[in-house]
């Protein structure tokens, strides 16, 4: 029997589609729908170019350094590092993971249907993640998860709060551009400024100093495109909803003026500092892709306990792979902002230049509350900054 490869590509692209919009929708819920999907994707994905006898990547502006990326940290697992497998198990389930997943959406995500159908999926489930944050502030445990309240912070359905931070200003800022930019309907935009709200309340409540400077650049940036007054309206509407917040934000807000006395950054300085003198150990290609922890407890301070991350995904980044492949990932970010930036310009459809300027802004906004956390080593966070990465680089047209 005769194969017909014109529908075996069309149903592998189907469900390439569908995978996605289910990867981001579960996103913030669950880990393991986040591999089921990502791996059926991939499986119809190298089917589908099995069919076509060529595995031709889309052509974006970020192949080259994600290219060099890729080699820097084959090179890494195979001669720098002291602990083969557990590198080799970082490069595999991890880095190529969300290499594809960028691939992926910058290849599937090219019309106009699709990427709002990408953005119905993940403004759904950010409303989830708000009306599970709230519930969890008066109830002390959210409905999804059974997650009790961190410290008194809110995390909804992640296990941190700053974590459900990091997830809100990434995605916070597409529906604001929207609104800002006037793209949609009256009862639409009426939606998105609710949703917007919520999500709002849900960072303030997650009391995450780092993601709130993310968010006021990713404004910052939004309100760029649309003039000054609108960003200055948006400062005054935050400084006025945290004058009026609870006392727990307040204090929290007042904190940015005792950093230096403040018992988190206080152990972050401690992590750093052990991350410098790893990264300075070996300065050029690291101790090894996936090694931070394993190789923590070399450096810290004998009276320090914890073995734990970075909390800087750039000192990390340097310590496992070097000086050069820090390079390499900033120049991958460079090339990012840089190719957004020209497509703004060059777009005519609002509603595409909206929905960019909101992407690039929460991609933004992550990068900034990066210096201060593990946003790129934790599952859900990095695959979302992967999945939004491919959205930027996409070639979407108006259609």
């Amino acid at each position: 029997m005769k194969i017909d490869k014109g529908k075996v590509n069309s149903i592998c692209e189907r469900i390439i589609e569908y995978s996605l919009y289910t990867l981001v929708f579960f996103l913030p819920a669950s880990k393991a729908f986040v591999e089921i999907c990502a791996t059926l994707a991939f499986i119809a994905w190298i089917v589908k170019n099995t069919n076509n006898y060529s595995f031709k990547l889309p052509k974006t502006d970020l192949n080259i350094p994600l290219l060099f990326f890729i080699i820097i940290s084959i090179f890494s697992v195979t001669v720098t590092t002291r602990q083969p497998d557990i590198s080799a198990r970082t490069f595999f389930r991890k880095s190529m993971e969300y290499v594809i997943i960028f691939f992926m959406m910058a290849e599937v995500i090219t019309t106009k249907k699709r990427l709002t159908n990408i953005l119905i999926a993940i403004l759904a489930s950010s409303l989830i993640v708000g009306l599970d944050g709230i519930y969890q502030h008066i109830m002390k445990f959210d409905f999804v998860r059974r997650f009790p309240l961190y410290a008194g912070k809110v995390t909804a359905t992640f296990q941190f709060s700053n974590n459900l931070a990091g997830y809100l200003i990434t995605v916070l800022p597409i529906p604001i551009s929207l609104v800002i930019h006037k793209v949609t309907n009256r009862r639409i935009r009426f939606s998105l400024v609710a949703l917007s709200a919520l999500l709002v309340v849900c960072l303030l409540l997650s009391r995450s100093r780092g993601a709130w400077l993310g968010f006021i650049l990713a404004l910052f940036f939004v309100c760029l495109f649309n003039g000054k007054k609108v960003f200055l309206v948006a400062i005054l509407f935050l400084i006025i909803l945290a004058l009026f917040s609870p006392l727990a934000i307040r204090d929290q807000i007042r904190s940015f003026a005792t950093l230096d006395t403040d018992v988190s950054t206080n152990d972050r300085m401690i992590i750093w500092e052990t991350g410098w003198r790893m990264f300075i150990d070996k300065p050029l290609f690291g101790h090894g892709l996936g090694t931070f922890m394993s190789v923590f407890g070399k450096y810290k301070p004998k009276d320090y306990i914890e073995i734990v991350y970075a909390h800087n995904c750039y000192l990390q980044m340097a310590a496992e792979i070097g000086i050069f492949g820090l390079l390499i990932f900033l120049w991958f970010i460079v090339a990012l902002i840089k190719s957004s930036i020209f497509k703004l310009l060059r777009f005519d459809d609002k509603f595409l230049k909206a929905t960019l300027i909101g992407i690039v802004g929460g991609i933004l906004a992550y990068l900034v509350h990066s210096f201060v956390d593990t946003h790129l080593y934790s599952l859900p966070l990095a695959v979302l900054f992967w999945a939004m990465a491919g959205l930027a680089a996409a070639k979407t047209g108006a259609k």
